[in-house]
């Protein structure tokens, strides 16, 4: 995956998506190989004794530690002479694949369906070579090394190899011969180890591809520090080979071959955990027996949990875990562990919206979008109201419903879909309201629930800013403005809305949507952007002396600007550079160019701060020196499909690999993939999340397709959200005392930090699950209890019951309680 380290897919966004994410996986990636006495043919068949003799690589993962649907298998053996790989790649559909590369060593083989696999021949775990093929037989191959920390692909190398491709009825096949010659090395010896990944990049199955490996690498698949061990000498005991995972849903059946490469009898015990969120794990297991040298086609059966449709989730219908164990059942010996979630299932029974997310007092009317794919219903209750309401309300004595509620009996027409309920709420109070839609069959059973929220207060107008500044950064990566912790909150859009006005305090490029009266400004240096040549992506340097005149004038030029937070390096920063000299183009270190960039920069005007993007994890430690800030947009969590599933373990890894002092700023992409799969609610958790986690300012990516006008509730979050950063940040940025006040929350799924601000105990605390949540906070320290707890921006109260409360968090929800003594 990613020719060129990369580079290429960096200015496609989809691409861009499966560069980052930390698989959750196994106890070993092994692979034991042993020779063959006769090589194969090469033709693509798989019909040589070598391959049924040959060690299985198969449970492939993908970058997001998920399981992949269209499951891969890999064959390695090896002679005297040379090293054999063969790739079968389970395709029900092979007339949709994709190859169009037309050459050797095209960039365009990483948007193809392809199999990649990658060798570090003397496991430095530095130095490997990259062989990538696609269906129609065409190849990459380049040489891969480091100098001064800069990645160096060498894509002259051109090896003597042989390489048959083969598509299929239901598969398609890549059979590949290496001579150890061509990899510059001899026979290994039994025992000798290379470093190892096999890989697969699927373009039908998802708009951006699906990429998986055997070793389950995360990050991208240049990873030579994650590779799996290749041990010469003697076939793996045990090997097995995934054909297919079933549909969970219609009955799931787990379908593999075992492999028995012992030259006796072996007893192989196989254990398929199933762990949805919603029920307790459970393992399907068979044991079966296999004469020595055989193998044989098993089948495990498994159901997932029905789930409870009492609170319908925000996002997909059906993420489950699913843990592969294989192991010889006479030792107790794992062979191998993969663990990976499987989803299905976007189309929910029941959807809703409403078209904001913040309402003003001034707004007269909501509209709520109520969505069905189920007939199990006769009419649905909709409620409104400031607590979650099992039953109606009403007061029986008077026969009259409080003002702060709204109730609609909605009659529902067979075959119909889509409901829009206008609502009045101008005589609502401000604060935080559940709306609950509960689907009533015939029988006057609720079947199926929904709950989301929506805040209604007044959005003051933004803080102005001083009409001097200073920037300083704090011991902990805290950016100060004038002495004072200051969160910048970035947005830029090629489409703009009323609703998102008066909210970004920061200018992202040249965009003027939803700035504040004289924000901040993060003004580029001047460096050019790309240059696109023959499928490769660089940035083409003028020489030294020409730039650093032009940066200097850009620099003097606003030396003295009062509103200037930073100087922006670079975007994209791992993007090759090269330089012409004398007509040639000869690469640079983009770390070392960088650095000297900045230090050009702090000659000039020592007290401005300079500011670097990396939109790839794996690369985040190299230009930690090459700014004063790095900016981060992390493929797995920023621009995944789902924003939140990764995030928190991304923030921890930016921190540990920064270190305790270093700001950085979080991408998080509002229109990437789409705003189709951006909603409000998780907008709002991920910038909690992120500012939770030491982030020292928000990006809002809304560039590229842009995020329509008419996406209304999305729009609102924005200038709702500012406002609540900004005092959030003050709270989470402030000094504590030691001891921290003991306080837990259950369950686990809402993480929390407790902050003492201007005389008062707050904890903040953010759901991170889809769905509903009946929290429980305990209150450990007996000088910290309560009379009353408020909820900031919601306007309501909580009266604790001893040195406990209870309350309700919805999808993605944060609750911010202030204890008042």
């Amino acid at each position: 995956m990613f020719g060129r380290g990369g580079v290429r897919d960096i200015l496609c966004i989809g691409l861009l998506t499966a560069l980052t994410a930390v698989a959750d996986i196994s106890s070993g990636t092994a692979l034991h190989v042993g020779p063959t006495v006769r090589a194969p043919s090469v033709d693509g068949e798989l019909s040589d004794q070598c391959w049924r003799d040959a060690t299985m690589a198969s449970g492939f993962i993908t970058t997001f530690a998920q399981w992949v649907g269209r499951q891969t298998t890999a064959l390695v053996t090896y002679d005297d002479t040379s090293l054999y790989l063969a790739f079968r790649c389970e395709e029900p559909t092979p007339e949709k694949l994709t190859a169009r590369a037309v050459r050797r060593d095209s960039n365009q083989i990483f948007s193809d369906d392809n199999v990649e696999f990658f060798l570090d021949t003397n496991y430095d775990r530095e130095t490997y070579y990259h062989f990538v093929v696609n269906p129609a037989g065409k190849s990459y191959e380049a040489y891969c090394h480091t100098s001064d920390k800069e990645a160096i692909r060498e894509e002259d190398w051109d090896p003597d190899w042989q390489l048959t491709t083969r598509v299929g009825i239901d598969h398609w096949v890549a059979e590949i011969a290496i001579p150890f010659a061509a990899l510059g090395t001899a026979r290994p010896k039994p025992g000798s180890v290379w470093g190892l990944n096999l890989n697969r990049s699927q373009r039908l199955d998802a708009r951006d591809g699906t990429y998986s490996s055997w070793a389950a690498i995360g990050q991208g698949f240049n990873r030579p520090d994650a590779f799996g061990k290749l041990i010469f000498g003697a076939p793996a005991d045990i090997s097995y080979s995934v054909i297919s995972l079933g549909d969970p849903v219609a009955g799931g059946k787990l379908r593999m071959i075992l492999r028995n490469g012992k030259d006796e009898p072996a007893t192989v015990r196989t254990q398929w955990g199933v762990s949805p969120s919603w029920a307790d794990t459970a393992t399907e297991a068979a044991t079966t027996h296999l004469a020595e040298h055989a193998q044989s086609e098993i089948v495990i059966p498994y159901e997932v949990p029905a789930r409870s449709w009492d609170d319908i989730p925000l996002g997909p219908m059906g993420a489950v875990d699913f843990k592969l164990e294989v192991a010889d059942a006479v030792s107790g010996n794992s062979v191998d562990i993969k663990k990976g979630s499987f989803e299905w299932g976007w189309g929910p029974v029941m959807d809703l919206s409403m078209d904001r997310y913040y309402y003003t007092p001034d707004d007269r009317k909501m509209r709520i979008d109520l969505s069905l794919h189920t007939d199990v219903a006769v009419r649905a209750e909709l409620v409104i109201s400031r607590e979650r309401l099992q039953n109606w309300p009403m007061d029986d004595e008077l026969g009259v419903w409080p003002a702060n509620l709204r109730r609609q009996d909605v009659a529902l027409v067979p075959g119909k879909q889509d409901y829009s309920l206008p609502i009045d709420i101008a005589d609502l109070d401000s604060g935080r309201y559940i709306v609950s839609v509960h689907l009533v069959d015939d029988a006057g059973s609720r079947v199926h629930s929904i709950h989301r929220v929506f805040i209604k207060r007044r959005i003051d107008p933004a803080e102005m800013p001083p009409h001097t500044v200073t920037v300083d950064i704090r011991s902990d990566g805290i950016l100060l403005r004038d002495g004072k912790p200051f969160c910048p909150f970035f947005g830029m859009s090629s489409q703009t809305s009323p609703l998102a006005t008066d909210c970004f305090n920061t200018r992202y490029g040249n965009s003027k949507a939803g700035l504040v009266s004289k924000p901040l400004d993060r003004p580029k240096v001047g460096l050019p952007w790309v240059t696109t040549e023959d499928d490769k992506v660089f940035v083409v340097l003028p020489d030294e002396e020409r730039m650093l005149r032009g940066i200097r004038g850009k620099v003097l030029a606003r030396k003295s600007d009062p509103s200037l937070l930073c100087w922006l390096i670079k975007t994209e920063a791992i993007i090759p550079m090269v330089r012409e000299v004398e007509g040639k183009r000869v690469p640079l270190n983009n770390v070392e160019e960088y650095r000297k960039v900045r230090e050009f920069v702090k000659s000039i005007a020592p007290t401005h701060l300079t500011s670097i993007y990396v939109s790839h994890s794996h690369y985040v430690s190299r230009f930690k020196d090459s700014a004063d800030i790095i900016e981060v947009g992390y493929p797995s969590s920023s621009f995944e499909n789902r924003l939140l599933p990764h995030l928190t373990r991304d923030l921890k890894e930016i921190r540990k690999v920064l270190g305790p002092g270093k700001p950085f700023f979080f991408w998080i992409g509002s229109s990437i993939p789409s705003p189709e799969k951006r909603t409000a609610e998780e907008i709002r958790c991920a910038s909690y999340l992120a500012l939770m986690y030491g982030a020292a300012g928000i990006v809002f990516h809304m560039g590229h397709r842009g995020v329509d006008p008419t996406f209304t509730r999305h729009w609102s979050v924005y200038s709702g959200l500012s406002r609540e950063v900004a005092e959030v940040f003050a709270m989470l940025t402030s000094p504590q005392q030691e001891p921290e006040p003991k306080i837990t929350v259950v369950p686990d799924s809402i993480d929390y930090r407790v902050r003492q601000y201007n005389d008062r105990l707050y904890l903040i605390a953010v759901n991170t699950a889809d769905h509903l949540v009946e929290a429980t906070v305990s209150i450990g320290d007996v000088r910290v209890i309560p009379k009353r707890i408020g909820l900031r921006f919601e306007n309501r109260d909580i009266d604790p019951q001893g040195n406990r409360f209870n309350d309700t968090f919805t999808a993605y929800e944060p609750h911010v309680y202030e204890f008042e003594p």
